[in-house]
Order: C-alpha cells, then structure tokens, then sequence
C-alpha cells in the first residue's frame, strides 16, 4: 500500500467519527490538516523532516461542509504546500474548492510560521552539503480549529484529543528523520498527549538567553517515539524572539 493510501486509511475513520459528534454537538470547527506526500520524491529521499505548527486557522472552512472530505483535504494540502507561483498548473481543472488554497498562498509568505519553515528548509538543506536529498512535511499538533479563527480553547483541544487524534500514526506511518516543533510550551501538553514518555531537555544551553530582551532556548524532544534528531522552539511569532535561537536550534540538531 502506498504511503498516501495508509495516511488515507489512517484518516477515514476519525473523519466518520468527529464529523458525527460536530453534527451531534453543533460544533463550529475548522476541517483538519490531512497530509499528502509527494511520493516519488518522498522515496528517493534519504532524509524526511516534519515541522510541527500549533494549529491551523480556519482551515477549508467547517468542519464537512458541502464539497469537503477526505480525498480533497489531502489533495488541498499538497496543493498548498507544493504550489509554484510560476506555474500553477496543479490547479487547472480542479473544483473551486481549491481557491482556498489560492487565497492563502498568497498571504503565505508573510506568515511568522511559513518564514521559520524556509528558514529550516534553507539551513537544513546546507547542513546536509547537496550529500542528502532532504524532504520537508508541514503538520500541526492539533490537527482542528476554531472555525475562521485562531487560537485554541479545552473544548477544542479536548474534541481533537478525542476525536481526531492522529498524530503518532502519521509519525509511524513517514518515520521522518527529523521533528521540529514550531508548537511553544503552551502546547507541549499536546504533544505529551501523543507521547507519553516524552522529555525535554536543554543540552546545555541556558533556560534563558538575555540579548536586549529573555528568549528561551530550544529543546530536545525525547521519546522512543520521535527520531534523535527532534527539538521544540517557541511558535516563531513569540515576542519576534525566533530569530534570537533559531541557529541554536540548528546547532542541536546537528550535533544530535
């Protein structure tokens, strides 16, 4: 089975069952960050890395509104996240439900997250001196959210937790050899959840680094779980202190 057909697999089921407790409960919800790969380029590489988000802002609308499911999620976040600006091919002849995506690429550059991601790609792909063939995955640890809003509230975070909680088994299913969480510590609840032996650790780097203003170090991520080479900085939008650690962080995982 191919790796999108399992992720696929994998989502059905949660997809059944929380699009029944929205209908239930009368829940405004985001629909859910369902990945796709491009699996060509996903097995000739020989080095996956996953960059955690918090949580998507309203991603594709509510939860199964008309149009949505499964099949177009996955086909909307590749979209999304392989869109060229030069070409654009991709989306000749898909259904309008696409323009979403069209809409939120062009405010993409200017997203804190999405300039923290170029700035992993960038740095990680020079690390690896043109030796490796790097592929990079976007993923969220809570997979909903509000409906056309950001943030995340217990009610949200508890429908996912019990819901669509797919995290780990996306983890099985790539194996990346690389996790970067962008998530903060106000998220790191979310990812014990997933987790549960995790740990974190400085690897000798003060708790706080003072430069003008505090900024707090990157951690190691530790769980039989997750690959050596795993960390979680503060969302890059906190306090503009991204850029205060960002090489820190890569400092780590080379040398993980």
């Amino acid at each position: 089975m191919s790796i999108n057909k399992e992720l696929e697999k994998l989502y059905r089921p949660y997809w059944d069952k929380a699009l029944e407790r929205i209908t239930e409960d009368k829940l405004e919800l985001s629909n859910p960050l369902l990945i796709k790969i491009d699996e060509k380029e996903y097995e000739t590489s020989n080095v996956k890395i996953m960059i955690f988000g918090q949580e998507t802002f309203g991603w594709n609308g509510q939860f199964g509104s008309e149009n949505m499911n499964v099949e177009r999620l996955m086909d909307d976040y590749f979209a999304y996240l392989h869109y060229d600006e030069q070409d654009d091919s991709y989306f000749h002849g898909l259904n309008d439900d696409y323009r979403t995506s069209k809409r939120r690429i062009k405010g993409k550059k200017k997203r804190a997250f999405w300039k923290a991601f170029k700035y992993f790609e960038k740095e990680i792909k020079l690390q690896l001196h043109n030796i490796h063939k790097p592929y990079f995955i976007w993923n969220n640890i809570a997979k909903i959210s509000k409906n056309d809003q950001k943030g995340m509230d217990d009610k949200i975070r508890k429908f996912t937790k019990e819901n669509f909680s797919t995290v780990l088994e996306e983890i099985k299913i790539l194996k990346p050899d690389m996790v970067i969480f962008l998530t903060g510590p106000n998220r790191d609840g979310d990812i014990k959840h997933y987790f549960k032996d995790v740990a974190f650790d400085y690897c000798g780097y003060p708790e706080k680094i003072k430069d003008k203003k505090t900024y707090k170090s990157p951690q190691k991520v530790i769980s039989k779980y997750l690959p050596e080479k795993s960390i979680r900085l503060y969302h890059p939008s906190y306090f503009g202190g991204f850029n205060k650690v960002k090489q820190i962080a890569i400092d780590i995982l080379k040398n993980s």
